[in-house]
């Protein structure tokens, strides 16, 4: 059914050369090679760097039809050998990308268990504050996460626990409410992403935290959601979970979702209530002693 005349211009080959080298290289094997097997064969692989390249099957189908002329191999059976190849590393990409999505998936799962447990767990508030910022890093895939919690004697947050930054600057570090991408999050009452914090001036650098070499952020507010979910005050405000990478990056809706869920659950951890309705001076003297 592809015996047809093409008007295909006959640079189209040298044009390929010029553009993909490593289909180029293909051409010029499959025009010396006498076997047919083999043609067909590198036909394939032809078909398959056509896809890796993001070329069209239209061209492909024209490609083919140009080279049953020159390889006196019936248009049918090349346009065909083409088109499948295409077609297979097509479904194969679609298969990567299927199994890349359910290994994230169950990395969630799975980050999403161990922070469950942190908040449930009899261990002490920093340890499970830690806890979630290990697992939310290394889910997510960030060089940094850190968790501030909310003062409301002092109207201040504070950080209480970090993966990535400098972790003296624990319960040194405080940020008010407006301030800041952190505190800009906790004043919204929702996620803030920032695709570049040079570009952001609301970012604002502490230098206790060593955080220059970052620069994409994310910051969650945690927070204490009744029956009236989307109605935020700043009674309902536990804290604020942010993230950020060394290169500019765009967070993916997966991965914000995955940061609110952990900060809804550590909405409830009942340890953090008690840490949040005493004064923040209290609080740090008893979790040092």
């Amino acid at each position: 059914m592809y015996e047809v005349l093409t008007s295909q211009p006959p640079d189209l080959v040298a044009a390929l050369r010029e553009t993909w080298p490593q289909i180029a290289e293909l051409l010029i094997a499959v025009e010396t090679e006498q076997s047919v097997e083999e043609r067909l064969s590198l036909l394939r692989s032809i078909g398959a760097a056509w896809y890796a390249q993001g070329g069209a099957a239209e061209v492909l189908t024209e490609l083919g039809l140009h080279l049953s002329v020159k390889l006196q191999i019936s248009q049918g059976v090349i346009v065909s050998e083409l088109l499948l190849a295409f077609g297979a590393a097509q479904e194969e990409q679609r298969t990567r990308e299927w199994e890349t999505r359910l290994l994230a998936r169950a990395a969630e799962l799975d980050g999403l268990h161990r922070i469950i447990s942190a908040a449930n767990s009899t261990l002490d508030l920093d340890t499970s504050l830690q806890t979630v910022v290990e697992t939310v890093a290394q889910v997510v895939m960030v060089e940094a996460c850190s968790i501030y919690l909310y003062d409301k004697h002092r109207d201040e947050l504070v950080l209480r626990a970090t993966r990535g930054l400098n972790r003296a600057a624990v319960g040194q570090v405080v940020s008010r409410l407006g301030v800041g991408v952190t505190g800009w999050a906790a004043q919204l009452g929702h996620p803030v992403v920032v695709h570049d914090v040079l570009q952001e001036p609301r970012f604002n650098v502490e230098p206790q935290l060593g955080e220059e070499p970052f620069r994409s952020m994310l910051a969650v507010p945690i927070v204490l959601f009744s029956a009236e979910r989307y109605q935020f005050s700043a009674d309902k405000l536990q804290g604020v979970i942010s993230v950020q990478t060394r290169g500019p990056r765009d967070f993916t809706q997966e991965e914000i979702s995955f940061v609110e869920v952990a900060a809804g659950e550590l909405a409830f951890l009942s340890p953090m209530h008690s840490f949040i309705s005493r004064p923040m001076s209290a609080c740090i003297r008893n979790s040092a002693s």
